[in-house]
């Protein structure tokens, strides 16, 4: 197979560290030719990793569409809300794109991007990384065999882990829908995309509740200042305490997105001034820490999810109810359990995924990619897939402000008709 060409928009963590080490581990199959970032030592970073020259080092992405097309596709990771204008101009600049979850903060311009791949003919795949991993994989196969008959039933926690919810929905790029977009949409489009995958059937109307419970300042300890820093009361007991968390020696990756990899005056000097400095009881967030979501697909399957911003791992579990059996299943563990009705027999399945942060589901994605541009790949989440699930979650949050049952048809429908692509 000839080489892929590759350009990467967005060269932070997801792009430089989760997806363009294939290109590593592959160096026969793709190639990065481009970067392009507004962040300097981001652009420099990713050129000394992958051997992008210079001249193809971009601080937008504009300066890249102005060249002539140098690559075969386009990997886009930047903010949420900043995916439509880049996966729009790239497919109509004639690119392949995969594009990190959501496909938009803009339902519209969601149902706009399928559009223009299919005009195009071009090939346009979310980043949704958990069809890809060993684990959901298995829990697909055994599915599809038949093994506990029919299924009936889905039940699943996304346990984000206390730690990491502080860091990313309280504290982070994802605190509030205002900065980002609701949490169901960006943490758990492709938890609704699992569902969608396992039931074989469209999403026939979903209820949701949840709010934020904990993170608010009527829990802010007494006497707490608006910053870490300033002198809190509480730093000895405060589990959010920021110095503890990121100016520690091996803090982990969270530390390096607070300084972009800088030393410990550094995170020190940006807990003073940014956004990972703040009291978690006293910021601008919104996004849910607790949340349900359920599931009635068209041909009877239904879903009951849970998203838990309070728990001690991160972590989901998953239980798949059948007309013959049960599946049982941990993904942290990579461990799933099968049980018989008739035998009552109990099989003990112990999985082992690649090493990577999403358990072989960032290798997959990249690699799928890759082959699909050689015109071998699967393309599970092309976006004819991971449509369905943007539209569950916009009917969830729908259905979690109005306090009513969202008939996910015809809510998709009324989105068409107003057709609003004003804002991301």
């Amino acid at each position: 197979m000839p080489k892929v060409r590759a350009a990467l928009i967005g060269a932070g963590d997801r792009g430089t560290n989760a997806y363009a080490p294939y290109a590593l581990q592959h160096p026969d199959d793709v190639c990065f030719v481009a970067v392009a970032d507004p962040l300097q030592s981001r652009r420099e970073r990713f050129a000394k990793l992958y051997g992008v020259p210079p001249e193809r080092c971009y601080p937008n992405a504009e300066e890249l569409w102005a060249r002539p097309k140098i690559a075969d596709g386009v990997i886009i990771c930047t903010s949420d809300k900043e995916h439509y204008i880049p996966a729009k101009t790239a497919l109509e600049k004639g690119y392949h794109v995969l594009l990190e979850k959501p496909l938009s903060t803009n339902p519209a311009r969601c149902l706009s991007l399928k559009e223009t791949a299919e005009k195009n003919g071009l090939t346009l795949m979310t980043c949704y990384v958990l069809r890809y991993t060993a684990f959901y994989q298995r829990l697909f196969g055994i599915v599809q065999s038949g093994r506990i008959g029919r299924l009936v039933s889905i039940q699943q926690h996304d346990n984000i882990g206390h730690a990491h919810f502080s860091h990313s929905y309280v504290r982070g790029n994802w605190r509030s829908a205002a900065a980002s977009c609701p949490m169901i949409l960006s943490k758990s489009c492709h938890d609704l995309d699992i569902f969608f995958w396992f039931a074989g059937s469209p999403c026939k109307s979903v209820q949701s509740f949840g709010r934020l419970h904990y993170f608010t300042r009527e829990n802010a300890p007494k006497g707490a200042p608006d910053r870490c820093t300033d002198g809190c009361p509480a730093r000895e007991d405060c589990v959010y305490y920021a110095p503890s968390i990121y100016a520690k020696e091996n803090s982990g990756f969270a530390s390096s997105i607070v300084a972009d990899g800088g030393d410990y005056a550094a995170r020190m000097e940006a807990l003073k001034s940014g956004p990972y400095g703040k009291c978690v009881f006293k910021n601008d967030n919104d996004a849910c820490d607790n949340q349900v979501v359920n599931m009635l697909f068209e041909n009877g399957v239904t879903v009951s999810f849970s998203i838990n911003g309070l728990s001690y791992e991160c972590n989901r579990n998953i239980r798949l109810y059948g007309t013959q059996g049960e599946l049982r299943g941990d993904l942290l563990r990579n461990t799933i359990e099968l049980y018989n009705f008739k035998s009552g027999a109990v099989e003990r399945i112990e999985l082992h995924g690649r090493p990577d942060r999403q358990g072989g589901g960032d290798y997959g994605i990249i690699h799928d990619f890759v082959q699909v541009l050689n015109g071998r790949g699967q393309k599970l989440t092309a976006v004819e897939n991971s449509l369905e699930s943007h539209m569950m979650a916009f009917a969830a949050e729908e259905s979690r402000k109005t306090g009513r049952v969202v008939d996910v048809k015809e809510y998709a429908a009324e989105l068409r008709a107003k057709g609003n692509l004003d804002s991301e």
